[in-house]
């Protein structure tokens, strides 16, 4: 990579309009939880449209102080977020909520200042390359929106309240203790229906 690079990713067709997603990137806070890979530790708003947090990236193990100053375009249903300062080098992420067919796509894209890196052949270590998981996770969410069912209604009850407040680590503890439980009860049930043949 070259200084000033970039690192984009694109959804497929989401079938929601573009208000319904622009109203649920512009909350700051939920769209920084949306990155699988970030530990929010704390965050707070500290003056209009600027932030303070403090998170940990898992997957290049950085842990900053960060603030970041968001500009919100209404019009254009884009979503602007300049760094402060960033162990990963990156300098501005941007969401773009585009038209597309029956619904929308969202472009989104990490600029990077690769100047102050020394040591090139690290620069694969310390880049944030999480861009296409963030998004792919931000499409997860707003599938959900698609239709309004009982089980998408309750799945998007418990990603807000649940999932986006656990930790990266807290989220695979939860995935694993989710997929044992289902092994154990098809396990059970296995069992009673073998006894019921058995025993029939």
């Amino acid at each position: 990579m070259s200084n000033n690079d970039k690192l984009k990713a694109i959804t497929d067709e989401i079938y929601i309009d573009a208000d319904t997603a622009y109203n649920i990137l512009k909350d700051i806070r939920r769209l920084f939880r949306l990155n699988p890979y970030y530990e929010i530790k704390n965050f707070k708003e500290i003056s209009a449209d600027t932030y303070e947090m403090l998170l940990r990236n898992e997957a290049n193990k950085f842990e900053e102080k960060q603030v970041i100053r968001v500009t919100r375009y209404n019009a254009d249903k884009k979503i602007s977020i300049e760094y402060d300062s960033n162990s990963g080098m990156k300098t501005i992420t941007t969401f773009d909520i585009q038209a597309a067919g029956k619904g929308i796509k969202i472009a989104a894209e990490d600029s990077f200042d690769l100047s102050k890196i020394s040591d090139k052949e690290k620069t694969s270590e310390i880049i944030d390359r999480t861009i296409p998981y963030w998004l792919s996770q931000i499409r997860s969410y707003l599938k959900l929106l698609e239709k309004k069912t009982l089980l998408n209604e309750i799945k998007l009850f418990y990603k807000e309240k649940i999932w986006l407040e656990m930790s990266p680590f807290g989220r695979r503890v939860a995935k694993l203790i989710l997929i044992l439980t289902v092994i154990e009860t098809l396990f059970i049930l296995a069992i009673l229906a073998g006894y019921r043949f058995i025993f029939r």
